[in-house]
């Protein structure tokens, strides 16, 4: 009897769902056929879904091996040894952030010059409660006592009477250094296949050298600054183009394969407006897609649900997901998360761009001209992406490109010629200094330029001449 009782609710519950998935199709509801895509596509990430992708939120912006022959040699993302490193990384921290012991005594700043290691540095302070979170563990007493850090160094270790170390490291202060140790015995098999892995890298590969501005004792940093040595080889100068043009000619069938990607149903959205030949509207009613043939292409889903209040990790993940599924060129673009910021249950999430892994300096006031901080913005409410907006970078990678060269201008060069041009910011502090590309609209191209940020100018400088902008 209770068996037939049981199988009639069941049965009776499936009739209604089927009831409301018929009246949604009867009504032209055609932007989402799964019923359960709800639940589906807002699910929080697992462990093996998240290595699949490498959506992990403590993906760094730099990864770089030192040892105290060679100082830091950077691992770029577009390495094929890079993901594997990375991952090795991930499951040594998973191990000895959820067993290691914390490190009580003061640690001295020279410990991390002593030894080969790994360097994971971000360019935003990281919370420990998000580490232990994107890590999938759990560990109290960590979130308690590590402070919020933006580089990570670990140290494995071939002696087995050894302990291993990470250190976790806010790189303003790098006299108040916070640490995990754990005996190599309690994590023999993550030790091993990280320390085989930065061997095999600095064993096959040549790999950019890089100096560290806190090990090189530079005082004039207010933080720790990865410089290129001076004579590493770099294209000088890169080419782009207007995305989806033809011979300077918009090819509408181009562009409208590009706008499908961020549609449920691509056969309902329709073109809202064809009066202005630069500026496109796509909509499904619930779903607007903006195009600018400028190059800038907006998401904005107008569609809101109530959903449950999620992490930032959680929200990062969606973030990543949405971008990787809906937008279809993404994958010619190199980007890293840069900073984000938390309002109520509103996360938004900003990224840069990227060429071989030096960074592509968008002009602020063009930024500006857009109502946008970064190239690339998304944001996520309640676990469901409501906007996302960049700007393509189509860059011209089979007819103009140059190349690689050493650039002759290093650091101390540009330091000098901009205390030439500004006298002011003598004995001031230098927040940040970067080689990377500057982005030059009206010429189509960008050229490798130093760039150096204090609290009052951002000077920029070619990697071949000093100037004097």
């Amino acid at each position: 009897m209770k068996n037939n009782m049981f199988k009639t609710v069941i049965l009776i519950a499936l009739i209604v769902l089927s009831l409301y998935q018929t009246t949604r199709l009867w009504f032209d509801d055609l932007s989402d056929l799964n019923l359960f895509y709800d639940i589906i596509n807002y699910n929080t990430p697992t462990e093996e879904s998240k290595k699949d992708n490498g959506y992990y939120f403590i993906k760094p912006d730099i990864m770089a091996l030192y040892s105290p022959e060679e100082e830091y040699s950077l691992i770029k993302k577009t390495n094929k040894k890079f993901q594997e490193l990375f991952s090795n990384s991930i499951n040594f921290l998973k191990v000895i952030v959820a067993y290691g012991e914390i490190v009580e005594d003061d640690i001295p700043t020279d410990i991390l010059w002593n030894k080969s290691n790994l360097l994971l540095k971000y360019p935003f302070l990281i919370e420990s409660n998000l580490l232990v979170k994107d890590l999938n563990i759990k560990n109290l007493d960590f979130e308690s006592n590590i402070d919020n850090f933006n580089e990570i160094i670990i140290v494995p270790t071939d002696d087995l009477n050894e302990y291993v170390f990470v250190y976790f490291i806010n790189d303003k202060y790098y006299n108040d250094i916070q640490a995990l140790r754990i005996k190599r015995k309690d994590i023999e098999v993550a030790n091993n296949n990280l320390s085989q892995s930065m061997k095999d890298i600095e064993k096959n590969q040549v790999l950019p050298s890089f100096m560290s501005t806190r090990n090189m004792g530079l005082d004039l940093f207010t933080n720790n600054v990865l410089l290129p040595e001076k004579g590493s080889l770099y294209t000088d100068v890169v080419y782009f183009k207007k995305p989806f043009y033809i011979e300077d000619k918009l090819d509408s069938n181009l562009l409208e394969d590009y706008v499908n990607g961020f549609f449920m149903n691509n056969i309902k959205w329709k073109l809202a407006n064809d009066e202005d030949p630069e500026k496109f509207t796509y909509t499904d009613e619930s779903v607007f897609v903006y195009y600018d043939t400028k190059g800038v292409v907006e998401y904005i889903n107008n569609d809101i649900q109530n959903r449950k209040d999620l992490t930032i990790i959680d929200s990062y993940y969606i973030a990543e997901k949405f971008i990787n599924k809906k937008d279809k060129i993404i994958n010619k673009q190199e980007y890293s998360l840069t900073n984000y910021i938390v309002s109520g249950n509103e996360t938004k999430f900003y990224f840069s761009y990227k060429y071989n892994d030096i960074n592509v300096n968008v002009p602020k006031d063009y930024l500006e001209t857009l109502n946008m901080n970064y190239p690339m913005e998304i944001t996520v409410l309640d676990g469901q992406v409501i906007n996302y907006k960049r700007i393509i970078l189509d860059l011209d990678l089979d007819d103009f490109i140059k190349p690689p060269e050493k650039f002759s201008v290093d650091y101390i060069s540009v330091i000098n010629g901009m205390l030439e041009k500004y006298p002011q910011e003598q004995g001031k502090k230098i927040n940040n200094m970067f080689l990377g590309y500057k982005i030059n609209y009206l010429e189509e191209n960008m050229k490798l330029n130093w760039t150096v940020i204090t609290d009052n100018i951002i000077f920029n400088n070619s990697a071949r001449t000093v100037d004097q902008e």
